[in-house]
């Protein structure tokens, strides 16, 4: 059984806070003016910062089997008090599918990297807004966004790496 201090804890819900209001705000003024429609652009381009680098970040300085999953539930549980999965109200359990595919993200970044996570995470988004939200993706948008997605996570997987390497020298 894995147990965490308060500290700990406390770390993981201020990564998971920051991640949180960095998705909510910023990014979606930045999306606005890029006049690219697709659906989960910016986990796709902005991923690997937005989640990836939080949720690795607690993971890495937490150290503990888990941090990293139990920080990437409490960004997709905080994101689902501010506002349903992608918009999406029917059905009224939709937002389970950002649970799985935050879930995903978490066990993939401790398990792989966070290339593996951010991918993981807009395929099952997408899997769900085509399934539900009736959304489209052309194939050639789709292959394009989601070799972004993994970059993206990779990049924000190593900069929390790095970061945490640099503040201990």
């Amino acid at each position: 059984m894995v147990r965490y201090s308060i500290k700990e804890i406390s770390l993981m819900f201020v990564c998971a806070s920051i991640s949180c209001l960095i998705n909510t705000y910023p990014i979606k003024a930045i999306l606005s003016n890029l006049n690219i429609n697709a659906p989960a652009l910016g986990m796709a381009i902005f991923g690997g910062f937005i989640f990836v680098f939080w949720i690795s970040l607690a993971y890495r300085i937490v150290d503990k089997h888990y941090s990293g999953v139990f920080t990437s539930l409490l960004i997709v549980s905080l994101c689902l008090l501010i506002s349903p999965w992608y918009g999406v109200v029917k059905p009224e359990w939709f937002g389970i599918y950002g649970i799985i595919a935050f879930l995903a993200m978490g066990v993939l970044i401790e398990k792989l990297n966070g290339g593996f996570g951010n991918l993981a995470c807009l395929l099952i988004t997408w899997f769900a807004l085509i399934m539900h939200a009736n959304v489209k993706i052309p194939l050639n948008i789709g292959i394009l966004l989601a070799v972004v997605a993994f970059i993206s996570g990779f990049v924000g997987d190593k900069l929390a790496t790095s970061v945490l390497k640099y503040s201990k020298t």
